[in-house]
């Protein structure tokens, strides 16, 4: 029973990241809204990770079947996109390569804060 509360409040973060997408005045992904809502409800612990991590770790745990619909979808519709795929490869070619180094830079700087925390007293929060 736990696990449905969990659940029902992740969709209802869902619920309400889909009103503000709605409500703004331009385009904006109401999944990033309802993620940007956890994240703020988790640095306040107005939510502890504890209140939701039975139902987060089934969710991890089952991600490749959320991915079916929308690789079926793509398959469906792939007459649509078979002209783009040059397109496309260029587009998955140059996010690869900026993610790869959005995650080293993030990992140096992660690194040296962490070698300078252990060197000399408390971290002052800057890297």
């Amino acid at each position: 029973m736990k696990i449905l509360w969990q659940l029902c409040f992740l969709f209802a973060l869902c619920f309400i990241g889909d009103i503000a997408s709605f409500l703004l005045p331009f385009p904006f992904p109401s999944s990033v809204i309802s993620l940007l809502i956890l994240l703020l409800l988790l640095c306040t612990r107005v939510v502890k990770p504890e209140q939701i991590r039975e139902s987060s770790e089934f969710l991890l745990k089952n991600m490749a079947f959320l991915f079916l619909p929308a690789g079926v979808q793509v398959m469906e519709q792939f007459s649509v996109i078979q002209s783009q795929i040059p397109v496309l490869l260029f587009i998955v070619a140059v996010t690869l390569v900026l993610t790869f180094l959005a995650s080293a830079f993030t990992v140096t700087i992660v690194i040296r804060w962490m070698e300078k925390r252990e060197k000399g007293g408390k971290p002052d929060g800057r890297l």
